[in-house]
């Protein structure tokens, strides 16, 4: 009676794994952008203040603006977008903590508006440590998309307090926020070749000569400072490295 054997199958490892592919999301994170790939944030970045403008002027406002309030907020959003929990190759940030009470305290049409410029105000300290390139500017103004979604449909329903009776509106708004940002998202990571560096040559060098699942060695890589998923600045391209 013949024995057969099955081939080994090498055990992979989830944790070197996820390891691996955060490793690579912190490289990425401090990358200049490629000329394509700035160009597409740029736009994106662009047609978010042309649809956020356009969310000041034309829905109802709701409840007066409060110039206190607005400040606050933008401090609160900073400060939470600083919070990172990384995971596999993107990052997810806790602000939805603060942007539902800015809807509701603020005129939910200045929500986008403000949020931006709380992604803007939280990335300053990277900006001018020069851990982020400026070329990210546009990535941080486009991360605010998500706001624009639930912004309009609670200005066009006119919701002023909270009520269970307006949970179908909250609903919406829900699903306005994942489609508002998922579109961005899509454009965005249909772009190759996202990130370039002078430095990337012989970092790839130095990994391919390192074993399958060692963590690279360099121990200045910052944490990611990308937005939640979807914040879509945080996934990168199959060819880089």
């Amino acid at each position: 009676m013949s024995a057969f054997e099955a081939p080994a199958v090498p055990h992979l490892h989830s944790d070197d794994v996820g390891t691996e592919l955060v490793a690579r999301a912190r490289v990425q994170s401090r990358l200049r952008l490629s000329d394509r790939s700035e160009q597409v944030a740029v736009a994106l970045a662009g047609a978010f203040v042309v649809s956020a403008a356009g969310a000041v002027i034309f829905p109802p406002a709701v409840r007066p603006f409060s110039l206190t309030a607005a400040l606050i907020a933008v401090l609160g959003y900073a400060i939470v977008s600083r919070v990172v929990f990384e995971v596999s190759n993107g990052a997810v940030l806790p602000t939805q903590l603060v942007l539902v009470p800015m809807l509701f305290t603020l005129p939910p049409r200045s929500v986008p508006l403000v949020v931006a410029a709380g992604m803007l105000l939280g990335q300053a300290p990277d900006f001018a440590r020069k851990q982020l390139p400026l070329s990210h500017i546009p990535i941080q103004i486009a991360n605010a998309t998500h706001a624009l979604g639930p912004a309009v449909v609670l200005a066009l329903a006119g919701t002023e307090a909270p009520s269970w009776r307006h949970t179908p509106v909250y609903l919406g708004a829900l699903a306005a926020q994942f489609a508002a940002d998922l579109i961005p998202g899509t454009i965005y990571s249909r772009v190759p070749g996202a990130f370039r560096s002078p430095s990337t040559r012989g970092r790839c060098a130095s990994r391919s000569s390192s074993t399958p699942h060692s963590r690279p060695s360099d121990s200045r890589w910052p944490s990611p400072r990308t937005a939640a998923p979807g914040r879509w600045s945080s996934s990168f391209p199959s060819s880089a490295c």
